[in-house]
């Protein structure tokens, strides 16, 4: 499979993003929030903005969350007002350093050895950098020079803009992700920058709700317009096609299995659905679960692993409970002792919530074939394999005289085995739609173990076979009658 088969294509914003372009174009030294969820698709959308406005904004963005950054507010302000000088300054720098080092090292040789060397002014030139460079440092260090407050003013009074050039808009992503003392120097940072007729536009980045409810927010303040994202960047827009694709690969119609309704009811964003698809194309093809487990059963279990990791440990941490109580009953049946006691399924939640009723309403114990969660569990579970046989590797076994008489013949009793797989799926609902395809060969079977000895005792393949070809008609006499 390749990944652009399981990844929703990028959705084009270009009408919406024309139309917040414009917005910046025209309001001069006003200030905006961006609101939508992390991962909802808002730092693609500003670059589309910027694409449709580049001619006549210069847009800054300023990323302060990131865990690697460890500079100053001025450092980092400056780095992305001033990229290429930043740049420069920071090659000198390390360069000074080395050469104060080199220079440090000369003059500790020219210490050992007591002897004039030559290239005395080599010496010379050595001590005056290592002392120029020492007492820089010196000087930043005691703030007797204040860099940040240099880098801070040139910034800031390149944000501000002038008449020659193009307005900036400065863009400050993750805003509700920054801690609280983050935030209230750049509350400072834009007061300085919107004084004195500033051009700036400033663009805050973030979800709102994760802001609100901050003790003295000054954010609601200073705000002049809350953008929204786009409706097609809206689980309610992106989340047929991410069933639709599903569907394609996998080769099933699953309209009506509902998965989407959690996308919409619980606000996921684009990237949690590609996300989602990798993971489902991982579980039926890498570990070939494709017709091995019930689709709408498989889908909610890797939801729930992704989005809801105590629910889905709850399922696992059940299962392996009722896996311990059956080996200890079989441990006190062999040694005559008292079996222990069933415990509850762990499909069942506590809460009434929507999520809640979805999953006892998929997880819920069926007749279908392949065998559900409630029969099967363990092949459900992240990275797992199941053993149960697709059902055109059933059929193909059934249709073979030399498998299936000597099966029909057999008491088995194993349940791993072959038998036992196309007993289950004899049992099931799903064996009703391929009665016409494989009954005969079933019958063939079943006729030959009773014919094989006198008394023969009927094994329980027999016995479903015969029982399920005698509801079928009974079915298709009804269905002619009517």
């Amino acid at each position: 499979m390749t990944k652009n088969k399981w990844r929703i294509p990028t959705i084009s914003t270009d009408m919406y993003a024309e139309e917040f372009a414009k917005l910046l174009r025209d309001e001069s030294n006003k200030t905006f929030f961006l609101q939508g969820k992390w991962g909802s698709g808002k730092t693609e959308y500003l670059k589309n903005v910027e694409k449709k406005a580049k001619d006549n904004l210069n847009f800054i963005y300023l990323e302060l969350w990131k865990p690697d950054f460890n500079e100053s507010l001025s450092r980092q302000l400056f780095d992305a007002t001033h990229p290429k000088l930043a740049k420069r300054a920071t090659i000198v720098g390390h360069a000074l350093v080395t050469l104060t080092i080199v220079c440090s090292l000369i003059l500790a040789i020219k210490g050992v050895i007591s002897k004039n060397l030559p290239n005395y002014s080599l010496f010379t030139v050595a001590i005056i950098i290592a002392a120029i460079v020492t007492n820089l440092f010196s000087l930043t260090t005691n703030k007797v020079i204040n860099v940040d407050k240099i880098l801070m003013s040139w910034s800031i009074k390149m944000l501000k803009g002038s008449e020659q050039c193009c307005p900036n808009v400065l863009i400050i992503d993750d805003f509700d992700r920054l801690n609280k003392s983050k935030q209230m120097e750049l509350y400072k940072l834009f007061n300085t920058i919107q004084k004195d007729m500033s051009t700036a536009r400033i663009i805050f980045v973030g979800n709102l709700n994760n802001i609100k409810n901050i003790e003295n927010n000054f954010l609601d303040k200073i705000i002049d317009q809350v953008i929204a994202l786009p409706f097609v960047l809206s689980p309610q827009s992106f989340s047929n096609k991410l069933v639709e694709i599903i569907s394609s690969n996998l080769n099933e119609d699953l309209s009506s299995i509902g998965i989407e309704k959690l996308f919409m009811y619980e606000h996921r964003t684009l990237r949690e659905a590609n996300h989602f698809l990798s993971y489902v194309e991982d579980e039926f093809f890498r570990q070939e679960k494709k017709g091995r487990v019930q689709t709408d059963q498989e889908l909610l279990i890797i939801y729930l692993y992704l989005f809801h990791r105590d629910r889905y440990q709850k399922l696992y941490e059940d299962w392996q409970k009722e896996k311990n109580r059956k080996e200890s009953n079989s441990i006190a049946e062999y040694m005559g002792f008292d079996k222990l006691p069933e415990t509850k399924t762990a499909t069942k939640q506590d809460d009434e919530d929507e999520l809640g009723q979805y999953i006892n309403k998929i997880l819920d114990d069926n007749n279908k074939y392949p065998l559900g969660y409630q029969k099967n569990q363990v092949a459900y579970f992240l990275t797992e394999r199941s053993d149960i046989p697709t059902i055109s590797n059933l059929i193909i076994s059934i249709q073979n005289t030399e498998i299936i008489k000597p099966l029909a013949f057999s008491q088995n009793n194993d349940h791993n085995s072959l038998y036992q797989k196309i007993l289950d799926f004899l049992s099931s609902d799903s064996f009703d739609d391929y009665f016409l395809e494989i009954m005969p060969q079933l019958l063939e079977a079943a006729i030959f173990s009773m014919n094989a000895e006198p008394r023969h005792i009927p094994s329980s393949l027999v016995t479903e076979t015969f029982l399920n070809y005698e509801k079928n008609l009974k079915k298709r006499c009804l269905k002619q009658i009517i």
